[in-house]
């Protein structure tokens, strides 16, 4: 009985990474050559039991990406006999047509479940759910996008799309799915896990705990990466840029049609696999996109004396300077930036080309407008709840002493401008920010409340004119 046991249960190891965004070079990163090696041997391990998903926000990101919308992404993934990718809110940053074109090439499935137009009919070019056999045993993987696309991306990028809450239709799904054969089942989502008092929370946690007959959950999105077993339930997102492979390994028996044993873990690329030699074909795929790009964005144009971080939770330099680059550019009194924004840090060095597009990747124009102060103290308030970060500004002083864990609150007596004056409920101020913040982006609707006047100056060419004028990025906090 026990060898028949044996010979009818069979391993499937599920691998999955998120949030790659256009990471395909090494440069603070692992890059798609030796993630796509990493991925390989992996695989090689169980390669007739191997699932490979991404959980979303793969093209966005990095220069050579950008330039290319995507497309190199697309080929790694082929080389890596990707099985599905969900889509994430990145994913519509360069809009639905050009993402088509981006996704015109891909060998692998592309699904969202409650992604639909504004009339109600579900899209067309996004699979709900899709059936892929291993080892005779019928995995149902059903795609979910962030109900937060609308608001971190260009909300008139999804104008015509509604993302319907992820549970209600799952819970619809899952009996077609079963119908249709699966024998297990996967949740592929773009979707957060966040941590309230050291606990998690989010999309992906609350669709765990609200939906029966899941197997296992897949989610990105929030840069957190998290491995555990909750309600028995396989939950894991990896860290972003191809640092991270999620691993599921399932023990599958077939004569009871069930699963006997789940494990779960997160593959620190970067520890494991440091000094690994890298898949020459991803290697000689890259370095052919870069060869016509190279020469651009290697132009050195300034320089840093010290490394500019990005810490999302509190006021930064280099969020700061981005900030006061936008007021100098906007005649403002006051500048507002988003922290999730900014892609990542610079380096003590040269400053090259290359480094502005990557830490800001998007083509966003900057505006201007009048807002009370009562209106730009709700601005502040709902930024040091951190729920996307806090703010980077410029122009401003703002003791950040006064709020707590509990209240999170600052008082207009703790605002005041660089000159010392404190902030005035009734009086307006000039404020510049940039389009994505304007359209009420990161969920900061206020900003919506006033018409904006849109210059024709996008951020990164602000960013990349300042410094070659100024040689530097001065290292202090302009507020």
């Amino acid at each position: 009985m026990s060898t028949n046991r044996y010979l009818q249960t069979v391993q499937l190891d599920i691998f999955c990474n998120t949030d790659f965004l256009g990471a395909l070079k090494e440069d603070n990163c692992i890059g798609a050559a030796k993630f796509t090696m990493c991925m390989k041997q992996l695989k090689a391990r169980n390669s007739t039991g191997s699932v490979v998903l991404d959980a979303g926000d793969a093209f966005m990101g990095t220069p050579l990406s950008n330039f290319y919308y995507g497309k190199p992404v697309v080929e790694m993934m082929n080389e890596n006999e990707y099985d599905a990718m969900a889509i994430g809110n990145h994913e519509f940053d360069w809009g639905t047509d050009r993402l088509l074109k981006t996704l015109n090439t891909a060998n692998f499935n592309v699904l969202s479940a409650n992604l639909f137009y504004n009339h109600g009919e579900k899209v067309e070019w996004a699979k709900p759910y899709v059936i892929v056999k291993k080892k005779g045993v019928s995995i149902g993987i059903i795609g979910l996008s962030t109900v937060e696309t609308p608001y971190t991306t260009a909300s008139s990028n999804v104008k015509e799309y509604v993302f319907r809450q992820p549970i209600k239709v799952v819970k619809e799904l899952i009996p077609k799915v079963k119908e249709d054969g699966a024998d297990i089942i996967i949740l592929l989502g773009h979707l957060p896990v966040y941590f309230n008092g050291g606990k998690p929370a989010g999309e992906l946690i609350d669709l765990v705990d609200s939906t029966e007959d899941i197997d296992v959950a897949i989610g990105g999105h929030s840069f957190i990466p998290y491995a555990t077993l909750r309600n028995d339930i396989p939950i894991v997102l990896t860290s972003p840029r191809g640092s991270m492979i999620g691993h599921i390994r399932i023990c599958f028996n077939r004569k009871a049609n069930q699963i006997i044993n789940k494990e779960v873990k997160l593959i620190d690329l970067n520890r494991r696999f440091n000094n690994l030699n890298p898949d020459q074909k991803i290697q000689n795929m890259v370095q052919q996109y870069d060869k016509g790009l190279n020469k651009k964005f290697s132009k050195v144009i300034g320089r840093t004396d010290k490394d500019l971080f990005v810490k999302p939770d509190q006021q930064f330099e280099l969020g700061s300077w981005i900030s006061n680059t936008i007021c100098k550019n906007t005649s403002a009194q006051i500048g507002f930036y988003n922290p999730y924004g900014i892609f990542g840090d610079i380096y003590s060095g040269d400053i090259t080309v290359g480094d502005i597009y990557r830490i800001c990747p998007f083509n966003s124009f900057l505006v201007c407008s009048k807002l009370t102060g009562r209106q730009i103290l709700e601005i502040l308030s709902q930024s040091v709840t951190l729920e996307k970060g806090m703010l980077q500004i410029s122009g401003l002083r703002v003791k950040l002493s006064s709020f707590t864990e509990k209240e999170y609150t600052i008082k207009d007596k703790d605002v005041r401008l660089l000159d010392g004056k404190p902030l005035k409920l009734d009086e307006s101020y000039t404020v510049g920010t940039t389009e994505f913040l304007a359209s009420g982006g990161d969920k900061f609707k206020t900003f919506t409340e006033v018409s904006w006047k849109k210059t024709q100056i996008k951020l990164r060419a602000a960013l990349t004119d300042r410094i070659k004028k100024e040689g530097t990025i001065k290292s202090k906090l302009f507020y």
